[in-house]
Order: C-alpha cells, then sequence, then structure tokens
C-alpha cells in the first residue's frame, strides 16, 4: 500500500551548523571512501551547498588541507590505486587518464602513472574477459574483427596495442608503431 506524500518522512541530516560540524562530515567521508582533495571539496561545496551554509564556504580549503596534511587524503596514492585497479580490468591508458582526471589528479602524475602501466598485459586482459577472439572465429569475421578493435579502442588501447592482442602484429612491429 503506497504512503501518501504527507505521511513521507524526509530523511533529515543534522544540521551544519559550523566549521567544526564540516570537518566532522570531511572526516566520515574519507573513512568511508578512497578520495582525493578535488572530490572531497566537491562534496564538501555540495553540503554546504544543501544545508544553505554559505558562509562556510571560506573554510573548505582550510579544512582539506588539513585532512590532506594529516594523510587522510593522498591523490598520488589514489592515482595509483585507481590505476592499478584499471589496469587489473583491461582498461587501456586513454581510459585511466580520463578517469583520474574526473578525479582532480595533477596531470604530471597522471603521466606518471600511465608510463609505469603495462599497456599489452591490460589490453590481454581485457581481450580475456570480453572474450574478443572467441567471438571473431577463425579465420577472424570483418565485422567480428572491428567490433573487437572498437570494444578495446573505448577501453583506453592504442591501436597498434589492439592489433597486437588481437593477433595481427608481432611484438616488433608493434614497438615499431609505438
Amino acid at each position: 500500500m503506497a504512503q501518501h506524500p504527507e505521511n513521507k518522512r524526509k530523511h533529515r541530516h543534522r544540521p551544519i551548523t559550523g566549521a567544526e560540524d564540516l570537518r566532522a562530515l570531511a572526516l566520515a567521508y574519507v573513512a568511508r571512501y578512497a578520495t582525493t582533495t578535488h572530490k572531497l571539496t566537491a562534496y564538501l561545496r555540495r553540503k554546504v551547498r544543501d544545508a544553505e551554509a554559505s558562509d562556510l564556504q571560506d573554510a573548505i580549503p582550510d579544512i582539506v588541507s588539513r585532512i590532506a596534511a594529516a594523510g587522510f587524503v593522498d591523490d598520488a596514492l589514489y592515482a595509483r590505486q585507481k590505476t592499478d585497479a584499471l589496469a587489473r580490468r583491461g582498461y587501456g591508458p586513454a581510459r585511466v587518464r580520463a578517469s583520474l582526471s574526473d578525479a582532480g589528479i595533477a596531470a604530471d602524475t597522471i603521466e606518471a602513472n600511465t608510463e609505469e602501466m603495462d599497456e599489452i598485459e591490460a589490453a590481454r586482459e581485457f581481450a580475456r574477459k570480453r572474450r574478443l577472439k572467441q567471438t571473431m572465429g577463425s579465420p577472424p569475421d570483418a565485422k567480428a574483427m572491428q567490433r573487437a578493435i572498437a570494444a578495446m579502442y573505448r577501453a583506453g588501447h592504442r591501436y597498434s596495442v589492439t592489433k597486437h592482442v588481437l593477433g595481427e602484429l608481432t611484438d616488433e612491429e608493434c614497438t615499431a608503431i609505438g
């Protein structure tokens, strides 16, 4: 039986009355989620906006910097862990760069992490998980090959690596192309 809108209870949160409440929210957030300074800042700004406490906007940078200085937020560690997780799932450098950029990671940290990736191993994992070689058949069907190449491209892999993993290039040709 459906409830009337008047009878529904609203989910009420403890009101944000000062910087200490905001700090407590930030600590609870970093305790629950792996995050970056960018994501933590966005979270706190959203909470301040929702609480209609615009006077607390100025406290956000100080709270975030203190939490980062205490070691609860580490953008470099987040980037390494996210890169490793995405590579294990089979995603390539382009997809990793996009994900890290969305999280607010600095460009030099992104490049350092994607340079360390084993792109061929990640591409092989992607192809294995998606069973791309099995769906192409033997000899490879042209349409199935196009679909496999497109899937690997969307996953962030370069064309040369994709062709290598799908069996059309040798190791030497793959490294020569780049």
